[in-house]
């Protein structure tokens, strides 16, 4: 969990890392995940056996458009999972409209709700420097494919189709989008006939305004007369196009060229000229759509999907039997589970500085300076285009225009983009910005010394610390610790005193945890206390919730590193301290937004009260933990939140096993398994497999006492799996000991 502390003037510092990490007795203490370095490939052409970013195998090309290819990926790890990975062509990149359009599709697509018809969106990751998007894998090709392969031929087929396309349409129209593209050709189907909706980058908001030719791009043969026309978008428009492609799949193929004139192709159409003849009730509901003013057609697509379905009933003498799956849940971190907040809502200001520096056209940016947030709900991932808008401003630059001041705020942006990625997950996209960040600093530092600057070079070097740490490289995340610590204590502290003692604070406690990850517990624990000083001395003139937050975060991560060191009933004493202080936030003054920090808190301290012994006391603080997180996730199903509820399951099914509940302790380990499944199959989080295989373990343990080996068998080449890919082909020796016993409790089993 991040504290969410900064530096005043510069990057923010990912903070105070609540996050977590099973020792070798598989409970939670401190960080430690994986990712990886990868290797840089050419994202113009993938050759098949390519291998990206060291996770994924590049099997085929599936598709090649104007703007940009769609590869076929598979995990080098097992289960072998396979994507569609879409990415920009070389040619286009530097085409500003086609890259608003990508990363605006992003945006679209990946906060859309999951939904049967609609094509997952699972997360993006950055090779060589330019973004590229992985979505669910769809087996059978689009309907476009179908129709000419002659496989949609009976009015049952076309019916089934049409309802399904209706539903995902009606899916995105709730979400308060329009697609403006509907086609065959964006309209994927499964093997065994489930139609899904994708290709969101012409979606917009409902009510586009006319004349706005922001959004002009369509597909002709489908397009409605108000597209045609630049005219007002609605929910309508997609009505149309939705028709237009039932009709082309009733004739076989497309016989016209502006999807304007169907209504009247559709007068024409007789047996002679479709390849399915169309009841007269199907004819009815599509001239329903095809009626010139939008509001003169029907009322949304669900009413059109319930009249087929009732068509269905009458034609075919049954009820139209297929079900669908809907999650509300959001898929991404929403604004109170990023670090550095300030920065992100900071954004469109950014954006206002970038283009007094460079002379650009205000209008050009509309979208972002009022409209965007008109028509988004201020997702993460919406600053995340405004910050691509902002570099690829100051990027464009010659050498020659980069001023002092523009280089500066290049650097703040930089900085503050890496940060997203990094919450994200994307970390080698991280990693590069906040490499060009970093360089730019120093750069300014060599010509001139200057205290913000100093601060925001230590910011940049904070961030990049974090993510060796999450990565599992304490030592060089120590060392970049070291460096920015160092940077800190060098300048004027007396000019920004209460942020520069929160930053310090913040990084000496960062560092001892990563101190604590290469076993330097002695110089972690002075850190600790360091900061824990710090941060008293700030409450006492700084009282807020965050400030206060900000010193239990600190008696926590103590708390963690001597849980860690089995020093449990020390240990008790800094939990206790944070608990108080987090439960008087949470239940006291009602600041929910600490709630997760204080079902960590929670989670962390049963794993003390467990290793003294008090088993029942630490089930009953772990039920109180997973109890918060559960409600949490009602509202946010971010990637940190199912992360902490998995490990929370973990570390119960661990107590529920110890204290005779193998049953009840197989249940819990079972949710574990289904949430990490999710989060690294669906959500690209590789450096959680570890957790997977940790589990996998446990659940063997148990196996193997009721008797079952076979069972025990199953889960244990699954984890031996993970972690032999982890030792040999990543290189993460510190797993090896773990591979070991578990080849070891393979081989008694087998004996």
């Amino acid at each position: 969990m991040n504290e969410g502390d900064k530096l005043s003037g510069g990057p923010s510092l990912t903070c105070d890392h609540e996050t977590f990490s099973l020792d070798q007795t598989g409970d939670v203490t401190v960080p430690g995940r994986s990712s990886g370095t990868g290797n840089r490939v050419n994202t113009v052409i993938w050759q098949p056996g390519t291998v990206i970013l060291d996770e994924y195998r590049v099997e085929a090309r599936i598709g090649t458009g104007g703007m940009g290819a769609v590869y076929r990926v598979s995990t080098l790890s097992e289960p072998v999972q396979v994507y569609a990975v879409k990415t920009l062509l070389a040619t286009v990149r530097d085409d500003s409209s086609v890259r608003r359009t990508f990363m605006r599709e992003l945006r679209t697509w990946v906060n859309l709700p999951g939904h049967t018809h609609i094509t997952p969106c699972r997360f993006f990751r950055t090779v060589r420097d330019q973004i590229v998007i992985f979505s669910e894998y769809i087996d059978g090709g689009s309907l476009h494919d179908w129709i000419r392969q002659g496989r949609i031929r009976s009015l049952r087929d076309i019916l089934d189709v049409a309802i399904q396309m209706a539903r995902g349409i009606q899916a995105a129209h709730d979400q308060r989008l329009v697609h403006q593209d509907i086609k065959p050709a964006n309209v994927l189907m499964t093997a065994d006939g489930v139609a899904k909706l994708t290709d969101f980058g012409l979606a917009v908001a409902k009510q586009h305004q006319a004349g706005s030719g922001e959004f002009s791009g369509m597909t002709p043969a489908y397009c409605s007369p108000e597209q045609a026309s630049d005219g007002e978008i609605t929910p309508a428009t997609d009505m149309w196009s939705w028709a237009v492609s039932v009709m082309e799949m009733f004739i076989g193929s497309v016989t016209w060229q502006l999807g304007m004139v169907a209504e009247s192709v559709l007068d024409t159409l007789t047996e002679q000229n479709t390849v399915t003849p169309a009841p007269p009730a199907v004819s009815d509901i599509l001239r329903g759509c095809f009626r010139i003013n939008p509001a003169d057609r029907w009322s949304g697509m669900d009413e059109i999907a319930g009249r087929l379905m009732s068509l269905w009933s009458m034609l075919f003498n049954e009820n139209y039997t297929r079900t669908v799956s809907v999650s509300a849940v959001r898929a991404h971190p929403d604004l109170s589970e990023i670090a550095g907040k300030g920065n992100l809502l900071a954004a469109g200001e950014q954006l206002q500085t970038a283009i007094r520096l460079t002379g650009r056209n205000k209008s050009d940016y509309r979208y972002y300076l009022e409209g965007g947030r008109q028509h988004s709900d201020l997702s993460i991932y919406f600053f995340l285009e405004i910050y691509d808008e902002i570099c690829r401003i100051y990027g464009s630059l010659p050498r020659c225009e980069l001023t002092q001041e523009i280089q500066e705020n290049y650097a703040l942006v930089l900085a503050a983009k890496s940060n997203i990625h990094h919450v994200l997950n994307d970390m080698h996209g991280a990693i590069s910005l906040s490499h060009r960040a970093e360089k730019i600093l120093r750069g300014l530092l060599h010509r001139k010394t200057d205290v913000k600057w100093i601060g925001n070079l230590a910011g940049v070097l904070g961030n990049r610390a974090n993510i060796e740490m999450i990565s599992g490289r304490g030592k060089a995340a120590v060392e970049l610790y070291d460096e920015m610590i160092t940077l800190l204590e060098s300048r004027d502290l007396a000019s920004v005193p209460s942020d520069s003692g929160q930053g310090l604070a913040t990084a000496l406690i960062n560092r001892a945890m990563a101190l604590d990850l290469i076993g330097d517990l002695d110089r972690a624990l002075t850190d600790y206390d360091r900061a824990i000083g710090l941060r008293k001395k700030i409450a006492e003139t700084d009282p807020s919730p965050a400030t206060r937050n900000g010193l239990a975060g600190a008696c926590y991560a103590r708390g963690a590193t001597l849980t860690r060191a089995e020093r449990h009933s020390e240990a008790l004493g800094f939990y206790e301290e944070a608990q108080m202080i987090r439960e008087t936030l949470v239940f006291q003054e009602n600041h929910r937004v600490f709630l997760n920090e204080l079902a960590l808190t929670y989670q962390n301290k049963s794993i003390s009260m467990k290793g003294l012994g008090d088993f029942e006391g630490a089930l009953a603080i772990l039920d109180r933990s997973i109890n918060l997180r559960e409600n949490s996730m009602q509202s946010s199903s971010g990637d940190t939140r199912m992360e902490g509820l998995a490990i929370a399951y973990y570390n119960r099914g661990n107590l529920l096993h110890g204290i005779g509940k193998p049953e009840k302790a197989l249940t819990d380990y079972a949710r574990a398994v289904s949430i990490l499944e999710l989060l690294v199959f669906s959500r690209g989080r590789q450096n959680i497999l570890h957790y997977l295989a940790r589990v996998n373990r446990n659940q063997a343990r148990v196996f193997i006492e009721m008797d079952l080996p076979g069972k025990a068998v199953s889960v244990l080449d699954n984890a031996i799996k993970i972690l032999q890919r982890l030792v040999e082909e990543k290189g993460q020796i510190r797993f090896k000991g773990e591979l070991d016993t578990l080849i070891s409790m393979k081989a008694d089993l087998s004996s």
